[in-house]
């Protein structure tokens, strides 16, 4: 059982890191006036799933860097 649990979370844990990518390389093509929001909440929700976003980019336009 604990294998099986193991496995569905790193499963889940993928998928999850997998959005956060997939916003990371949105952002680029995001209009500037919309991009400090943007990177706000991608950081928040990286956080909430355990994500580690390392972009500065990113971090520099959520005020982080």
């Amino acid at each position: 059982k604990a294998i099986r649990r193991q496995r569905q979370m790193c499963i889940r844990d993928s998928v999850d890191a997998a959005h956060i990518r997939a916003a990371e390389a949105y952002f680029r093509y995001a209009p500037d006036d919309r991009k400090a929001a943007l990177a706000r909440r991608i950081l928040a929700r990286a956080r909430e799933m355990g994500v580690d976003v390392r972009s500065r980019v990113i971090r520099g336009w959520a005020g982080e860097a």
